[in-house]
């Protein structure tokens, strides 16, 4: 499985991100489902990491509307 293939399914089943910048091209995830941690990867996809970085500003969370705009992006999931 490709790794942004394992992001978006690990995407489809979260509604927030907790990033940890491990270096400029690599970022640790921890995905949640309504407080429970669901799972955890490295990226170091470059586009991905890019998004993840702007979506999380100087945080290291990235809540529901930046998961839904990921979604939506990447997925080409609609936001409602």
């Amino acid at each position: 499985m490709s790794e942004r293939t394992g992001f978006l399914n690990n995407l489809d089943k979260c509604n927030l991100v907790v990033l940890t910048p491990v270096s400029k091209d690599r970022t640790y995830c921890r995905f949640f489902l309504d407080g429970l941690y669901m799972d955890r990867m490295y990226v170091s996809d470059p586009a991905l990491v890019a998004k993840l970085s702007q979506l999380s500003g100087k945080g290291e969370e990235i809540s529901t509307g930046g998961v839904a705009r990921l979604k939506q992006l990447f997925m080409g999931v609609a936001i409602l």
